[in-house]
C-alpha cells in the first residue's frame, strides 16, 4: 500500500476510533452512527482486498462449509431427539444408533456427510419414529427440513470453486473506488452531522476534526486506467508497462489491463511499452484531481 492509501487508511481508522471512545457523544447523531457503520464496512473491505489472494480453484469454498455447518446442525438436532426418544424407552440398540456428539458429526468430514444424512432420514422415517418423536420437536417439517439442507450442501460441494484473482488486479481494481466512497462517506454523512455537535461537544469536535485533517479535499484520487492489446491480433498483451512523463511508472497483469491509482493531476503524457512490441506514446493531455481517465492503446509487434 502507497503512503496516500495509507494516510487514507489511518484517517478512517483514527475517525473510527475518535467514535467509538465518544459512543455517549455520537450515539445522539443517528447520520453520524449511520455513517460509521458504511465507513467500517469500506475498512473492512479495504484490508480484505489488501489481504493474501490467489487463484486456487481447489478445496472447500466459505459456501460450502456454512451449508456444511447447517447440515451438521440440523443433523444433529434430529439425532439427539431420536437418541433422547430411544434412552426414554430404555431401547439400547436404538440409542447407540442414534448417540451422537457434536464432535462425533464435525468429525464426519465433509466426504461422508451426505451418505449418513441420507441413511439417517430413512432411519427416522422406516422406523416410525417420525409420530412419538413429535414430543421431542422432531416431525416431518425437521425432516424436510434436514433434506432441503443436504441439498443444498450437495450443490455446493459437487460445484467448482470460483477462481480469486490475483492481488495485484484485486488491489488495483478494488481499493480505489473504496478510498473514495470512504471519503464520500466522511464528507456527505459524518462531517455534516459531526458540526451540529461543535458548540455542545468542542473537545470531541476538535479531535474528530484533528483525525480528518490527516487529509485533505485535494487528495482525491486521480487514476488514469485502460487495456493495451496487440495490433495485430486484437488480444490483451500481458504485463504491460504505463510510463507518465512525471515518471509514475504502472506495471499491468496478465490481462493487459492497467490502473494508475492517484495519478498526479496536470498536463502529462503516456509511454506504453511491453516485451516484443514497439513502444509508443499518446499525447499529451490534462488530467484533473479526482478526476478518471480510461485510455486503450493499441501496440505493434516489433
Amino acid at each position: 500500500m502507497d503512503a496516500h492509501k495509507q494516510t487514507l487508511l489511518a484517517m478512517f481508522k483514527s475517525v473510527i476510533k475518535i467514535s467509538d471512545d465518544n459512543t455517549p457523544i455520537v450515539s445522539t447523531r443517528a447520520g453520524y452512527m449511520s455513517g460509521l457503520g458504511l465507513l467500517r464496512t469500506v475498512v473492512i473491505e479495504i484490508e480484505a482486498s489488501e489481504g493474501p489472494q490467489t487463484a486456487d480453484t481447489t478445496g472447500s469454498t466459505s459456501d460450502r462449509k456454512t451449508r456444511y455447518l447447517q447440515l451438521g446442525d440440523s443433523f444433529y438436532h434430529i439425532t439427539s431427539g431420536a437418541a433422547g426418544y430411544a434412552g426414554y424407552i430404555d431401547n439400547n440398540t436404538l440409542y447407540n444408533k442414534f448417540n451422537r456428539s457434536r464432535t462425533d458429526i464435525n468429525d464426519i468430514g465433509f466426504d461422508t456427510i451426505a451418505g449418513i444424512t441420507d441413511q439417517l432420514i430413512l432411519d427416522v422415517t422406516e422406523t416410525s419414529l417420525v409420530t412419538p418423536l413429535l414430543d421431542w420437536d422432531i416431525n416431518v417439517t425437521t425432516l424436510a427440513d434436514l433434506a432441503l439442507k443436504l441439498h443444498d450442501y450437495r450443490n455446493e460441494y459437487s460445484a467448482p470453486r470460483d477462481a480469486i484473482i490475483e492481488r495485484e488486479t484485486q488491489t488495483q481494481e478494488v481499493l480505489p473506488p473504496l478510498y473514495v466512497e470512504g471519503l464520500r462517506i466522511l464528507e456527505k454523512i459524518m462531517d455534516k452531522a459531526a458540526v451540529t455537535l461543535k458548540k455542545t461537544h468542542a473537545i470531541w469536535y476538535g479531535s474528530y476534526q484533528h483525525a480528518r485533517a490527516l487529509i485533505g479535499p485535494h487528495h482525491e484520487i486521480t487514476t488514469v486506467k485502460g487495456l493495451v492489446t496487440s495490433s495485430a491480433t486484437g488480444l490483451p498483451i500481458p504485463n504491460p508497462k504505463a510510463v507518465s512523463s512525471n515518471g509514475q511508472t504502472t506495471q499491468g497483469d496478465i490481462n493487459g489491463s492497467y490502473i494508475a491509482a492517484h495519478y498526479h493531476p496536470g498536463d502529462s503524457s503516456i509511454t506504453y511499452s511491453a516485451t516484443g512490441f514497439t513502444p509508443k506514446t499518446i499525447p499529451l493531455f490534462h488530467i484533473k484531481p479526482g478526476q478518471t481517465i480510461h485510455t486503450d492503446i493499441t501496440l505493434d509487434p516489433i
